[in-house]
C-alpha cells in the first residue's frame, strides 16, 4: 500500500573533540628554549544528511542521498595554551617566567590563546542508485 516513498533527514552535532594529542612542553635544539606544541582540537560542527528513496516498480527502486547538506567547515585548532578547549587568539597575557637554559636567564612565556591550524570545507556527497530485488 501507499506511493512506496521514503524520506530520511539525519541531523548530528558534534562538540569539540580531540584529533591529535600534542607533546607538551620539550626542548628544541633550533629554537632558543623550550618548545611546545598543543594538542589538535577539532572545532564543533553540524551535519545534515537526506535520502529520498521511491519504489519505481515491483523489485525496482531508487534512492537519492546528498550527505553533508550543510557544508560546514571542518575546523582544527592548536590548543596552544594547554588548556584542553578552544580559547581564540588574543593580546598576550604573561602566564609564566622561567630560566631559560640556552640564553642562561629567565624569560617569558605568553599566552595567546589558541590558532586554527586547519580550515577546509569537505563538500556534499551526493549518490543515486537504483535497485532491484528478486
Amino acid at each position: 500500500p501507499g506511493w512506496g516513498t521514503k524520506i530520511g533527514v539525519i541531523y548530528n552535532t558534534s562538540g569539540e573533540s580531540i584529533y591529535a594529542a600534542g607533546n607538551a612542553y620539550r626542548y628544541h635544539s633550533h629554537i632558543n628554549g623550550p618548545a611546545f606544541r598543543g594538542g589538535l582540537i577539532e572545532l564543533p560542527r553540524q551535519l545534515l544528511d537526506i535520502s529520498y528513496t521511491q519504489r519505481i516498480g515491483k523489485g525496482l527502486q531508487m534512492k537519492l542521498t546528498v550527505q553533508n547538506l550543510l557544508d560546514e567547515k571542518v575546523e582544527i585548532a592548536e590548543d596552544f595554551n594547554f588548556s584542553n578547549k578552544y580559547e581564540p587568539l588574543h593580546d598576550p597575557v604573561e602566564i609564566e617566567t622561567f630560566w631559560d637554559p640556552v640564553a642562561q636567564r629567565e624569560a617569558v612565556r605568553y599566552d595567546y590563546g589558541d590558532n586554527i591550524y586547519s580550515s577546509f570545507r569537505p563538500g556534499r556527497y551526493f549518490s543515486l542508485s537504483i535497485s532491484y530485488s528478486f
